[in-house]
């Protein structure tokens, strides 16, 4: 197929290891370890993949050749590993994973012949049918400027919530700035204080991602809290709003604090209900942010991909950015990768409760 493989580059470079294979005793003296020299593991793995994708034997072994290894070893090692039965299988799978992705391919390049497909569709609001038709069952992100009219959550700033609740104990992420990896340690970056102290705490930052109340805090699940329950009122037609208690969360912070590119399983409004926030979108199609994902996070920041796509052209993964302003909700679809960004002290509550199954925990690729 003309493939030209490259040495692998993320796992070891080790080309070779010694293996012992038995002993021998030369002349009847004293037994000594035979050793067999052969490729590692990692380059081993190499060899499969390349031939799955294609590469044939002469283009394996010349590479491996060029990468120091001598050319007996390269030639015994290749052949084995093509004549292997387990190879059929290998090309098997590679060969569905491939038409997989023709798949993906195909929504991506239909979904570019959009008059707007740099942009996500804002609208003041929509019905439910509209709603669950254009939106949430074609997995398709929109914002809605007028969705939160009237509600009583919006008159919500962080010294209402020191007034009212000052004294109340809440859990929050303190630290995250010290550890890079913070979202994947969640327990030990938490913290209790009251919430005055957060108020204050928050006001006196600046930029910063050190401190966030998140949706692992689970502040609206206390009894304390739950006057704020009722002054979150989405539209009856699309959310059941019985059901809000335990589906609801709240996120509180300082401009600056960031969550990176990570995907749900869920369908999600995010509504701004004080400050602004930049969202950075990028749909489940792009399957090349797949071959790093660790857990529910990509291996790359959105800025990254950004400036990639400078380089990259038409290959390059499209990052869909917003903007919302308090007052203004987004409609997330569930799987879609998404990066989000304070611009200044923020506000917002993730609202589950939609009148339509939001049951996708099964959709977790950083587990395959």
């Amino acid at each position: 197929m003309g493939i030209r493989p490259s040495p692998p580059r993320s796992r070891s470079q080790a080309r070779l290891r010694a293996r012992n294979v038995g002993t021998a005793s030369p002349g009847g003296g004293r037994a000594r370890p035979l050793t067999r020299i052969t490729l590692s593991d990692d380059w081993r793995a190499w060899i499969v993949e390349n031939a799955v994708r294609g590469a044939d034997r002469a283009t394996l072994t010349g590479t491996l050749v060029e990468a120091g290894i001598a050319a007996r070893l390269a030639a015994e090692e290749v052949d084995a590993i093509l004549a292997s039965p387990a190879m059929p299988g290998c090309r098997r799978l590679h060969k569905r994973a491939e038409r997989l992705e023709l798949v993906a391919r195909l929504l991506r390049k239909m979904a570019a012949q959009g008059n707007a497909p740099g942009e996500v569709e804002r609208r003041a609001t929509v019905g439910a049918d509209e709603f669950f038709d254009r939106y949430y069952g074609a997995s398709r992100p929109v914002v809605l400027t007028r969705i939160l009219d009237g509600w009583p959550a919006l008159s919500w700033t962080p010294e209402m919530l020191a007034e009212r609740f000052g004294d109340v104990e809440i859990d929050i992420l303190a630290g995250r700035g010290e550890a890079p990896e913070h979202d994947h340690d969640f327990q030990r970056h938490r913290a209790t204080v009251t919430m005055a102290e957060y108020v204050r705490r928050v006001r006196a930052a600046g930029l910063t991602n050190d401190l966030y109340l998140v949706a692992n805090n689970r502040v609206l699940e206390k009894p304390e809290l739950a006057p704020l329950l009722a002054e979150i009122t989405p539209p009856a037609d699309i959310f059941d709003t019985e059901s809000i208690a335990g589906r609801a969360s709240l996120w509180f912070g300082p401009g600056g604090t960031c969550t990176p590119l990570h995907h749900d399983t869920t369908n999600i409004l995010f509504c701004q209900l004080h400050g602004r926030k930049r969202i950075d979108l990028v749909s489940p199609l792009e399957t090349s942010l797949l071959d790093d994902v660790d857990g529910f996070y990509a291996g790359r920041r959105s800025g990254e991909i950004l400036d990639e796509g400078a380089d990259e052209g038409e290959g390059a993964p499209r990052v869909l950015r917003v903007e919302l302003s308090a007052g203004e909700a987004l409609f997330l679809p569930a799987g879609w990768w998404h990066e989000v960004t304070a611009l200044e002290t923020s506000l917002h509550v993730s609202l589950l409760a939609f009148r339509r199954s939001n049951e996708v925990d099964w959709y977790r690729p950083g587990r395959v």
